[in-house]
């Protein structure tokens, strides 16, 4: 079966993830109204997660990594020493 939207829907790629919290009609009501935050790979454009304000409603997958440009930020790994309490 092939189904077709109208542009004022919201993506149905969307939908099929959120389907069991939102009906199609409330989705696009909040798609357009700009109220949920959609964050996607860049290379594949897949969803990994999607906000609805500060409350997580989606994640893909919780084992992937934020890689910042720069190195700016202190390591606080749980192996580094200020991670485990030690001084230097």
């Amino acid at each position: 079966m092939r189904f077709n939207s109208s542009k004022t829907l919201a993506p149905l790629g969307l939908y099929r993830l959120l389907h069991n919290r939102f009906s199609m009609f409330a989705l696009t009501k909040l798609v357009n109204e700009k109220s949920l935050s959609v964050y996607v790979t860049i290379d594949t454009n897949k969803i990994m997660e999607i906000f609805d304000g500060d409350e997580i409603i989606y994640e893909r997958n919780s084992s992937y990594d934020i890689k910042r440009i720069g190195n700016n930020f202190p390591n606080y790994s749980q192996t580094s020493d200020s991670a485990l309490g030690v001084s230097a």
